[in-house]
């Protein structure tokens, strides 16, 4: 949303893709985008596009995410909308048991 124009519109989409159980959901906006040569580069920590000095962050925010997908057995990945803006996929499949969380007594 930071990126994006103001009152322009984020769509997110989510479904089960059936074939391997996973949720995949899709978040495409109409913002500047980033350089196809960044696609990659923006997960990592601290990587920041340039020209988006003007807005607030620290470049973790895709770092994050991408980490908590890989550690649920997930993925993330960007690529260009067609017509200007990003899409951001992020598949999670389903778990075959669910999580524990153990508290220390």
């Amino acid at each position: 949303m930071k990126f994006s124009p103001q009152g322009s519109e984020i769509e997110v989409q989510a479904r089960i893709r059936e074939a391997d159980r996973t949720l995949v959901t899709i978040v495409q906006d109409r913002g500047p985008g980033v350089p196809s040569e960044m696609l990659q580069a923006i997960f990592e920590p601290f990587t920041r596009v340039e020209g988006s000095e003007s807005v607030r962050g620290t470049g973790l925010g895709l770092a994050i995410a991408r980490r908590a997908m890989l550690l649920h057995g997930g993925s993330v990945e960007a690529s260009l909308r067609e017509g200007g803006g990003l899409i951001v996929t992020l598949s999670l499949p389903a778990r075959a048991a669910p999580l524990r969380t153990f508290y220390p007594a």
